[in-house]
């Protein structure tokens, strides 16, 4: 899977790029989610039933996740991006 996040840092716009687990574009903004990410590993990460709770990054929907946490949701996403699944019916988000 491949999306890309369009954010701003410092009044400038940024990219980064998950293709398959992997992050490119600006390096600092690749930076904030890979040590946003690598401080919530042992944390859960994304709604029921997608939760991760290590290697975030792996999954696209918690890189999404993540991605948002960064930047207060100041997001825009293009591509395959990953849709949050509907509550299973009796689950809690």
């Amino acid at each position: 899977m491949k999306f890309t996040a369009k954010v701003r840092i410092g009044g400038e716009t940024a990219e980064i790029t998950y293709d398959n687990g992997k992050l490119s574009g600006s390096p600092e903004a690749v930076r904030r989610v890979e040590f946003l990410a690598l401080s919530l590993e042992g944390t859960p990460v994304g709604p029921v039933p997608s939760v991760t709770f290590t290697n975030h990054l792996a999954c696209p929907l918690s890189t999404r996740v993540i991605i948002e946490m960064a930047y207060n949701g100041q997001v825009k996403f293009s591509g395959k991006v990953p849709r949050v699944p509907r509550t299973p019916k009796g689950a809690v988000n």
